[in-house]
């Protein structure tokens, strides 16, 4: 990529940025900036991940695999971050197919580069047998309890590309308590994310981290004053286009809730309580007494699968080990991290075959193994 830095566009863009306006930082860039320069493309991408916009993420992280150059030696940095929310934001194959044969020569070089393209396309291999034999066809509808039920679908191909803008919902990111996700779904929202509900700490990096003053959701993916400063006035615009999102997104014929950390000890103990409260939270949103859930259990010993009834199907999740980090790329790009993803997507996906919400079943989940 270009050596020299495009001075002024940058330099402009940087002081937008420390100024608190990383909104106008992103645009300067967008319409000034030499997005084939490495300095320019780093920081364009690292703001539009940061402002939480899906539809302009999504169209930047393809302008800037179109300016990468041929078979060229890469930013290391750079080429990891792109690849990782090139994954992230629903792009289809072509997308990730242009990336990875642009990333080959850096890849051959450099081992992160090289591990990260090989899980690349690992998960590619994955979303090509199940567009042959059985792609997901249903809208993935996340409601928490972390991001997980968010991110990893999305990077395995269970999400369409559009559904990376119109499945952003509340629950997406962040962390939220069962009984909040309760609460607000009771209310219709009307208390989830008000400006008197809101506050803030610092993080031991120095960063304003905003929360609810219950303690009951926070929003690290909104770090900072430009999501903090006039009352929380940007989180709350935000947070009603998701809700919007959530709305629409509940009246889909095809409309799947999936929920990480669901704490539910089954077979021991069927979650009877638990699925009833949930059910009736949830039908004023779907016009449905009964809707698909996948609750998502990692505090599970064992990994299994289980069919509470027609309509729910818990899976049992657990990390490979202690020290898993699911959101680290470079633990999940591991041949761990990726039997772990691929194990719950494989569950996903039977639950979505058994509603009969694949283009065809999938002959057995060995039809989605991915070769060494």
């Amino acid at each position: 990529m270009g050596s020299a830095a495009p001075v002024n566009a940058i330099g402009s863009a940087r002081l937008l940025r420390n100024e608190g306006r990383p909104d106008l930082a992103a645009a300067l860039l967008e319409r000034e900036g030499e997005l084939a320069n490495i300095k320019t493309a780093f920081m364009y991408l690292r703001l539009r991940v940061y402002l939480e916009d899906s539809a302009a993420l999504q169209a930047a992280i393809q302008r800037l695999i179109e300016c990468l150059p041929d078979q060229a030696l890469i930013s290391v940095d750079y080429l990891k971050l792109l690849c990782s929310h090139a994954q992230r934001a629903c792009l289809d194959e072509t997308w990730l197919e242009r990336l990875a044969a642009k990333s080959w020569k850096t890849a051959k070089q450099d081992p992160s580069v090289r591990l990260a393209g090989i899980a690349m396309n690992r998960r590619l291999d994955v979303r090509r047998r199940m567009a042959a034999e059985g792609a997901p066809a249903a809208s993935l509808i996340t409601l928490g309890l972390n991001c997980m039920p968010w991110n990893v679908p999305c990077r395995w191909g269970l999400r369409r590309q559009a559904d990376f803008i119109d499945l952003l919902t509340p629950f997406a990111h962040g962390s939220n308590t069962i009984a909040l996700v309760i609460s607000a779904l009771r209310d219709d929202f009307k208390d989830y994310c008000a400006e008197e509900s809101l506050t803030w700490v610092t993080t031991k990096g120095g960063h304003q981290t905003p929360l609810r003053r219950d303690a009951q959701a926070f929003w690290n993916h909104n770090l900072g004053a430009y999501w903090v400063e006039d009352g929380f006035a940007r989180l709350r615009q935000l947070m009603a286009v998701k809700i919007g999102n959530f709305r629409a997104a509940c009246r889909r014929e095809d409309a799947v809730f999936i929920m990480g950390k669901a704490i539910v000890d089954f077979p021991a103990r069927p979650p009877v309580e638990f699925l009833e409260t949930l059910n009736q939270a949830l039908e004023p949103h779907t016009g449905q007494k009964r809707n698909r859930l996948i609750l998502l259990n990692k505090q599970a010993e064992t990994a299994s699968q289980h069919w509470v009834d027609d309509w729910t199907f818990i899976v049992n999740c657990p990390f490979p080990d202690a020290s898993y980090v699911w959101f680290d790329d470079d633990t999940a790009d591991t041949s761990e991290g990726l039997a772990f993803e691929q194990s719950y997507i494989t569950a996903i996906m039977h639950a979505l075959s058994g509603w009969g919400l694949t283009t065809a079943a999938p002959a057995s989940s060995a039809a989605l193994s991915v070769p060494a």
